[in-house]
């Protein structure tokens, strides 16, 4: 996520990583049988699916505005939580093909459509 520990602790990771491996196995049928690169692509799909389910919360977590021990003040660039949101769920996906060895093609969602143009 590209964050340090004080701002993201294991912890908090740890605790979506029981989730994020229930949603992975129910949307692989035959994940037992996996095994060699098709259980890396599941488990690439397992980190990818923790990423996205702390997305949400990580505008809470990151502070924009930041000052160091020497005072020194520096703003860091902000980041779309949203959109980093569907990028690992894009991930996700495309882990999953490779895994249930659909090869490099990508899940898609047909219908689903999003916005990213910022409000006026």
């Amino acid at each position: 996520m590209g964050v340090t520990k004080g701002v993201l602790p294991d912890e908090d990771i740890q605790s979506k990583a029981s989730l994020a491996e229930a949603l992975i196995i129910r949307s692989v049928p035959s994940y037992a049988e996996l095994v060699g690169d098709e259980l890396t692509f599941l488990e690439s799909a397992c980190i990818a699916q923790v990423c996205a389910l702390l997305c949400p919360g990580m505008a809470q977590r990151v502070k924009v505005m930041q000052q160091d021990e020497t005072l020194y003040a520096f703003k860091i660039q902000a980041i779309n939580w949203d959109n980093k949101k569907r990028e690992f769920e894009g991930l996700i996906g495309e882990y999953i093909g490779l895994a249930a060895g659909y090869g490099g093609v990508a899940l898609s969602l047909v219908g689903v459509v999003y916005n990213d143009r910022p409000k006026i």
